[in-house]
């Protein structure tokens, strides 16, 4: 998180992207492995800068720089766990099964999995809030109507079919 200091501008390069602190608050995740930079702006104004385009962000807002393209681009879908990284909360609506449960394996690592790729197609409506993945795990199992196993540390997500 940072926050503007009237006295002291704040600039980031994120390799290939400066990013302007203009009386705000903000959120990067820059992943080292990542080929993505994400900028969630809580509070104010952003200014993102790269050799070939600006972008200015508000209050709500967020942007993706993509490295390898060098591609700026302003997100006008909001997502609702861009801060999961740091909040620990997750709220999915309607969401599929393997996108749930890439968003918490991004999050705490390789901690869920499934069975079969079937089971990602399933739908699930699911709020978190600094829940355990073995919680989780659990959550998504008893609404899908399916079963995990703790094997080396990870939770396997199993089934036939999910109810609908």
């Amino acid at each position: 998180m940072v926050r503007h200091f009237l006295k002291l501008p704040f600039v980031i390069d994120v390799g290939g992207v400066e990013i302007k602190d203009i009386g705000t608050a903000f959120n990067v995740k820059a992943l080292p492995q990542s080929d993505s930079v994400m900028v969630f702006v809580t509070e104010g104004v952003v200014e993102l800068t790269t050799e070939m385009k600006s972008l200015t962000i508000h209050e709500n807002q967020s942007a993706l720089y993509i490295r390898s393209t060098k591609s700026l681009i302003q997100l006008n879908h909001v997502d609702a766990n861009v801060l999961s990284y740091k909040t620990k909360a997750f709220s999915f609506k309607a969401a599929l099964v393997k996108d749930v449960v890439a968003s918490i394996n991004a999050v705490y690592g390789n901690v869920i999995v499934l069975s079969n790729q079937q089971l990602g197609n399933c739908l699930i409506t699911v709020d978190f809030n600094n829940e355990s993945p073995e919680v989780m795990a659990m959550i998504i199992a008893e609404t899908l109507g399916l079963t995990y196993q703790k094997t080396n540390g990870v939770f396997v997500l199993s089934g036939q079919s999910c109810l609908q």
